[in-house]
């Protein structure tokens, strides 16, 4: 039964109580309209009244216990309401927190392997720099090779010249012995074609020689070449020499700081993993507790609304008791106010009657006071020997003074009459 079928009861209990009060005042104003001695058994009913005032208000006092009871019930409920309301609350930012850690791993996890990324992107690079400088170097050592190739052929070169320059030495000193010996033209004769061998020979060695000096100059100008290429080449190896050593150093650094990068940032993931882990704990420990303490709450609201509902419907049984009762109390009260208006209708036609007699007695009275009661001749006294009413006789006369002890004792067993019937 909900709230407001308890509410409608009491309405109903209110109204009831107010039509009983009603009543009450009903049945006191009769009483105090009546003032005849009769009605001395209305103390009865204050009795009656009293005892169903005292039933009513004890049965409201536990109506007020059972209210009092009903408002506590719903103030414990209500704090068991809000106490799940905390735990929600906190179960929620949990899992709040829970999302937020989530969310941290997800952006320190890409930081990660972008950084993984980019550690192996300078990987590859530096790889491909020490390619390059490898390259470098073997073209370096490639050129110092033909350098020295082509100082050897220099010096080959050079020797050669040496040797024509030797023997044209030779040659100019052997010209000037034979230029300077005129006495020997006999053997100059003898010699001439020894001479014309000779210049033959000496013109096919200034042959040789011209060629051995453009050979020489051709030489000299390719080691000039050379020397060029080789000192190009070196400075280009000096200026790849220190690119590299620069890129080397830079991509160093960069390395370096790429690894203190990952490390800090495996650093900042295995704590955020440890404090991930520790928050799935705590999560975990909390939805526990909050399982734990809703299980408890739910048992704890069960038993409230078994008691609540135990209460309730030990209060709609009294409720419904005391309706039976008021209902009961309500057909007695209809009851003594049906006898009441039964006596008083009776009363009044006993007033009536009296009034009557009364009428009939002044009549009589009148009669007598002409009458003299002495004289036997006068018709004023009833003969003994009249009969009475259903025909039987009178013993003797009637006398005021019977008539009116007559009239008394019917008065005083007429209202002992109506006591016992009220």
């Amino acid at each position: 039964m909900g709230d407001p079928q308890v509410k409608e009861l009491e309405k109903r209990v209110a109204e009831l109580i107010a039509e009983r009060d009603e009543l009450y005042r009903d049945i006191e104003t009769l009483c105090m309209q009546s003032d005849d001695s009769f009605w001395s058994g209305s103390a009865v009913l204050s009795a009656r009244i009293g005892n169903a005032e005292r039933a009513l208000s004890a049965m409201a006092a536990e109506n007020d216990r059972l209210t009092a009871q009903r408002d506590s019930l719903r103030e414990d409920l209500a704090q068991f309401r809000s106490a799940k309301r905390d735990s929600d609350k906190i179960s929620k930012d949990e899992m709040e927190k829970n999302r937020v850690l989530d969310r941290e791993l997800m952006f320190y996890k890409k930081q990660c392997e972008r950084a993984l990324e980019d550690r192996n992107l300078f990987s590859y690079e530096v790889e491909e720099l020490k390619r390059a400088n490898l390259e470098l170097e073997r073209g370096l050592a490639e050129a110092r090779g033909l350098a020295e190739t082509e100082a050897a052929q220099r010096a080959d070169v050079a020797g050669r010249l040496a040797a024509a320059e030797g023997r044209v030495a030779t040659l100019e000193e052997r010209l000037v012995e034979v230029v300077r010996i005129p006495e020997l033209e006999a053997q100059l004769e003898a010699s001439r074609r020894d001479g014309q061998r000779q210049a033959e020979a000496i013109s096919a060695m200034e042959a040789e020689l011209g060629a051995a000096r453009r050979d020489l100059d051709a030489a000299r100008e390719d080691a000039e070449a050379v020397r060029e290429d080789r000192e190009a080449l070196a400075r280009e190896l000096e200026a790849s020499r220190e690119e590299a050593k620069a890129a080397l150093g830079a991509q160093a650094a960069k390395a370096a700081d790429m690894e203190r990068q990952i490390e800090s940032l495996t650093t900042q993931l295995e704590s955020v993993s440890t404090e991930l882990q520790e928050a799935d704990s705590a999560v975990a420990a909390a939805q526990a507790q909050v399982e734990l303490i809703n299980g408890e709450r739910e048992q704890e609201v069960c038993h409230l609304r078994e008691e609540y509902s135990s209460t309730i419907q030990d209060l709609e049984g009294r409720i419904s008791t005391t309706e039976s009762l008021l209902n009961r109390q309500a057909e007695e009260l209809q009851d003594v106010t049906q006898a009441k208006v039964d006596a008083l209708v009776r009363l009044s036609e006993w007033q009536a009657k009296a009034t009557h007699n009364e009428h009939r007695l002044g009549e009589l009275e009148s009669r007598l006071a002409t009458v003299d009661i002495r004289d036997p001749d006068t018709k004023g006294v009833t003969p003994s020997t009249k009969k009475a009413a259903g025909g039987q006789e009178d013993t003797g006369p009637k006398s005021w003074f019977n008539w009116q002890q007559g009239k008394q004792a019917a008065g005083a067993n007429m209202p002992r009459n109506v006591e016992t019937h009220v």
